[in-house]
């Protein structure tokens, strides 16, 4: 199990990388990386990854990639 303080310093390093980058491809590369954070049993989670992922992989915006890692953050912070 991933303690909360691995899941924040992940997204938040993530966030800053979406912050700087201009390519989504990079950035979905990143978030595909997280996937090891989503716990097997925790379905909430594993919808926001998938959200996550294609927001990344798509053309959207940087606003809306970060919207969907902080609901990823905030799925996997969640008590079960």
């Amino acid at each position: 199990m991933t303690s909360p303080q691995e899941v924040d310093l992940q997204i938040d390093s993530l966030q800053a990388f979406v912050a700087e980058s201009w390519s989504n491809i990079a950035i979905a590369d990143r978030v595909a990386n997280l996937y090891y954070l989503v716990p097997p049993g925790n379905q909430k989670a594993k919808r926001c990854f998938a959200a996550a992922a294609r927001a990344a992989r798509g053309s959207g915006s940087v606003y809306l990639i970060r919207t969907k890692i902080n609901r990823l953050r905030a799925a996997l912070k969640a008590p079960k």
